[in-house]
Parts: structure tokens; C-alpha cells; sequence
């Protein structure tokens, strides 16, 4: 049978107390089948398999036995950890030398480090095993899906806004927007935009050459025409007669749209010209295209 033996410290004289729970029921404490520190409170150099220390104003748990401070498995629960995080309370985990910590407070929420350079979303297989089925993954490039690691594939921006349109001639003279419909709206989800809006002119106009409305962000320049693409647009007001099927197209590089149309009487396909519309126009545009 194993005993059970208490020694004093030669040189210490402080007083060793273990008190019994409150409780009517027995408790058990089972020591591991190994020789060795179970606590300390050295902080620096681990000496035990537990140790606790306090510094920068950082309370630091760290479990392990290794003897190089770089090399531990460490977690910190601190409470106004820098001057820069004051009344900022955080948990953060290192192992080797990634890091990750998580703010309960201040600008960040979640922040990581030194070697690390991916962060997995799984659905795990099972409850053993941490190799389930990846869904998605923060990277350097951006976010990736389904286990995609390829960055070109990565989701790197989304945005959406307004933008103050601007429709101008090809070869000179502007028109003017009407007050109150002089912004287009926007989404774009990585290289993907996708503009919207109502517009109107008003006023006499001095454009001339085919009529170009901004975009927000330049078209891009694929391999052989991919980039190209036709929206829709809905006009009225224009003062042209026999028009049908007007649609707007873009150009590799430009950061604008024009218009196409047919006549009836000739079924000719003809450009929207500042030449040939009334000084005030009117109409509505829906159109999705690719950036680089």
C-alpha cells in the first residue's frame, strides 16, 4: 500500500494548511504516477506542470513542462493588460510561437499573431476528432470555402455604398443630374459589382459622342472579351422615336457604361449619342460587372 508522506521545508517556516470542504460528502484527490513540481509560481522558466505568475498587470496560467519560456502552452487572463487595452479583459492562448487572444472589450475582438496564418471554421465528424468538414477559412488573402486554399479564390472586400454618378459625351459636354437623383447605389462582393438607380437630367446639356455614366470602380481586362457584359436600362424622355431594346455594355479598363439601341425602321444598332437625345433625359439602370 502507497503512504502518504508531509515534509517540511529545511529553511522555510511557513505553515502548510489544507482545510476539508464544506461538504458532507467525501472528496478524493489523485496525484499523477509521476515525480515533479505540480505548481509554481516562479513565472520565466517553468519548473512546473502548473504554473501561476503575475506581471504587467497580467495574471498568467501556464500548463507544461517545457524549459524554454517561447516553447510553453500558455493561457493569460489579464485585466488592463497594456496601456494602450487599459480596463480591456482578454484571454490569450500561445503555443511555440502563434498566439491568439480573445478581447472581451476595446477595438478588437479577435486577434492572432506571429505563425499563424489561417483560422478554421469546422463542422466537426465527430465529438473525439477535430478533422471534420472545413466551411470556411480566414487566411492572408482573404476568405476561403469548403476547403478552397487556392488564393486567387479568396474573398478579400465587400462593400456597399453610394456614389455620385457623373454622365458625360465621349467626345466632349457633360449633362447635368436633377437634384434628388444624383447618386447610383452600389454592392461589390470581391471583383463582383453590381449598380443600381434612377437618373435624370435637368437643364439643356452640351454632351456630344455617345453618352457614358460613371461606375464606381474600373471594368476589368480578362482573356479574350470575358470581361464583357451588357445590363439593363429603361429610358424615357429621350426624345428618339423608333427606339427598342436599349442595354448597357461596358468596356475592358473604363470606368463608365453606355447605351445600344435598335431603330425599328431599319433594325440598325446605334449608340446613345448626346446629338440625339432632348436636353433632359430620364430612366433607370440595373448592371453587374467584374473589377480585376
Amino acid at each position: 500500500m502507497s503512504k502518504v508522506k508531509i515534509q517540511g521545508n529545511a529553511s522555510g517556516t511557513g505553515v502548510l494548511t489544507v482545510t476539508a470542504p464544506n461538504t458532507s460528502t467525501d472528496r478524493t484527490i489523485t496525484l499523477p504516477d509521476s515525480t515533479g513540481e505540480l505548481l509554481s509560481t516562479a513565472g520565466g522558466t517553468m519548473t512546473g506542470m502548473l504554473d501561476i505568475a503575475t506581471s504587467n498587470n497580467a495574471t498568467q496560467i501556464r500548463l507544461g513542462d517545457a524549459t524554454s519560456d517561447t516553447n510553453k502552452d500558455s493561457w493569460i487572463v489579464s485585466r488592463n493588460h497594456t496601456a494602450s487595452e487599459e480596463d480591456t479583459a482578454l484571454i490569450h492562448a500561445r503555443c511555440g510561437d502563434s498566439e491568439a487572444s480573445l478581447y472581451l472589450g476595446g477595438t478588437d475582438a479577435f486577434n492572432t499573431q506571429n505563425a499563424v496564418t489561417n483560422i478554421r471554421f469546422l463542422t466537426a465528424a465527430n465529438t473525439t476528432t477535430l478533422n471534420g468538414t472545413e466551411r470556411m477559412r480566414v487566411t492572408n488573402n482573404g476568405l476561403t470555402f469548403n476547403g478552397d486554399t487556392a488564393a486567387a479564390n479568396a474573398l478579400d472586400d465587400y462593400e456597399t455604398g453610394v456614389y455620385q454618378y457623373t454622365i458625360t459625351g465621349s467626345t466632349g459636354g457633360s449633362m447635368t443630374p436633377k437634384s434628388g437623383y444624383e447618386y447610383f447605389s452600389y454592392t461589390k462582393i470581391g471583383r463582383q459589382v453590381t449598380v443600381i438607380g434612377k437618373f435624370e437630367t435637368s437643364g439643356s446639356h452640351n454632351a456630344t459622342g455617345y453618352l457614358k455614366w460613371s461606375l464606381p470602380f474600373a471594368v476589368g481586362n480578362f482573356a479574350d472579351q470575358s470581361e464583357s457584359g451588357a445590363g439593363t436600362i429603361f429610358l424615357y424622355r429621350t426624345g428618339l422615336a423608333n427606339v427598342y431594346n436599349p442595354t448597357l455594355v461596358s468596356s475592358a479598363g473604363f470606368s463608365f457604361f453606355y447605351s445600344y439601341y435598335n431603330t425599328i425602321s431599319n433594325n440598325e444598332v446605334n449608340t446613345l449619342d448626346g446629338g440625339n437625345v432632348d436636353s433632359t433625359i430620364e430612366g433607370f439602370v440595373h448592371f453587374t460587372y467584374f473589377t480585376d
